[in-house]
């Protein structure tokens, strides 16, 4: 399928922590709308130099996905592709890139609107868009490796996996007992120690002030691993079944993908019923989640995952864990295995 430009090759075998090259389908690609391309790209521009320039002229859909494929070679996982975009924070050249392509549909016309943010952005934009500017049909003959490798800044070839944790929060308030981040932190002070191999998503560590809470959900999307530990409140709260939805969505086999730890008040096993009638019936909702659903899209995302993904859901959870103190050194190692890292103390 690569051969035939249906999908793309992101990380080599060699370059893989798994051993294993990661592909990007065409076919399965959000647009950029979802994936918040321009909400992350203004959110860079404080304080510093932004420049946009475009490159039009006949220009066809295969011709964007040569240039996303081109792309993806050099960078990876680091950046984000999308149907009609391309975004790279580049943390090696301290520069943003947004690539937006608009088709003309049923001709042969088109552009891409390249926005370069950083302290080099006009050099850096005109570097982009030659880059751009030879895959257009006529120019496709200016394609050397050699060119290709003068045009595009130097990126990192990644080989760090992505791994999002997906939990509730200790309650504020004396209703509820604490102690639901208590083995979200044992997880991520141990797979701490495997930073060169893993990259860990947590909100509280991850996110600082100005950011936004919604943007960063949304990095579920393009993690290769969800680490979800769940409970009870986890089942009922929005945005927890928010980032559920959306990992089970984004990918076909999520057995891959979910790695599932139970915490001893979560009962989804035995009382799943009663989580259907709670979103059936009253489902919570918070508005900070408004940027990216609405009420009845998440009610209706919800009720269909227990409806349609939750045979599959309960089979991981056959194999999943249960977080106890007592077994918390087991569970740490065999998310570990799950992650193709070492075992503690290896």
């Amino acid at each position: 399928m690569e051969s035939v430009g249906v999908i793309c090759r992101l990380v080599s075998p060699e370059e893989s922590y798994w051993g294993k090259p990661v592909y990007q389908s065409f076919e399965h690609l959000p647009n950029s709308e979802d994936l918040h391309f321009k909400d992350q790209f203004r959110q860079q521009l404080h304080g510093v130099d932004q420049h946009d320039d475009s490159v039009s002229g006949q220009l066809h859909e295969g011709d964007w996905h040569a240039l996303l494929k081109s792309l993806g070679e050099t960078y990876g996982t680091d950046a984000q592709y999308a149907s009609d975009g391309f975004y790279l924070r580049n943390s090696k050249d301290e520069h943003t890139y947004w690539l937006k392509a608009e088709l003309e549909e049923n001709v042969l016309e088109g552009k891409i609107v390249v926005r370069v943010a950083g302290p080099s952005a006009e050099e850096r934009c005109g570097n982009m868009v030659e880059y751009v500017r030879a895959f257009l049909p006529n120019r496709r003959g200016d394609r050397t490796h050699g060119q290709r490798g003068a045009a595009l800044p130097a990126g990192e070839r990644p080989q760090k996996i992505q791994v999002f944790f997906s939990y509730a929060w200790d309650p504020q308030g004396k209703a509820i007992p604490p102690g639901y981040e208590k083995p979200v932190k044992a997880l991520e002070q141990a797979l701490s120690a495997d930073a060169s191999h893993i990259e860990l998503l947590r909100d509280k560590s991850t996110m600082v002030g100005g950011d936004s809470i919604t943007l960063f959900i949304d990095r579920i999307k393009r993690a290769d691993k969800v680490l979800v530990i769940h409970s009870d409140k986890y089942w009922k709260s929005p945005f927890c079944m928010y980032e559920f939805t959306e990992a089970v969505r984004r990918r076909e086999k999520i057995a891959d993908y979910l790695v599932l730890i139970s915490l001893i008040n979560s009962r989804i096993t035995t009382h799943c019923q009663e989580y259907i009638d709670f979103w059936k019936s009253n489902p919570p909702f918070r508005t900070m989640l408004n940027d990216v659903t609405t009420p009845d899209k998440l009610q209706t995302a919800v009720l269909n995952v227990f409806k349609n993904e939750l045979p599959e859901v309960l089979g991981i959870l056959d194999i999943g864990q249960k977080w106890s103190d007592e077994s918390a050194g087991e569970v740490i190692t065999w998310v570990k295995g799950k992650l193709g890292l070492p075992p503690v103390g290896d």
